[in-house]
């Protein structure tokens, strides 16, 4: 099953992120835990890592993208899995 990567919530007043690196591209493996991207909040630069072991299928936001919590950044799926069309939430 599909799971969609959403911007965390690292702090009690964020709000949003900007996206700064994608360390994974789309396509790669990811295994869970694994840093797959930086993001830097009003304080401090954060590596976001991967929820699920999978495959990187959807990257849904870019650098320099600043990205409300919650909201959907990546999609990350199980080898042979389509990809969904439609992001209903987090996994």
């Amino acid at each position: 099953m599909a799971t969609i990567l959403e911007m965390p919530k690292l702090g009690y007043s964020m709000t949003e992120g900007k996206i700064i690196h994608w360390i994974k591209n789309e396509g790669e493996e990811v295994a869970a835990g694994e840093a797959i991207l930086q993001i830097e909040t009003d304080k401090v630069n954060y590596e976001i890592e991967a929820p699920e072991s999978g495959i990187l299928a959807k990257i849904l936001v870019k650098p320099e993208d600043v990205v409300p919590v919650g909201a959907p950044m990546a999609v990350i799926i199980e080898p042979g899995e389509p990809v969904p069309t439609q992001l209903g939430g987090g996994s």
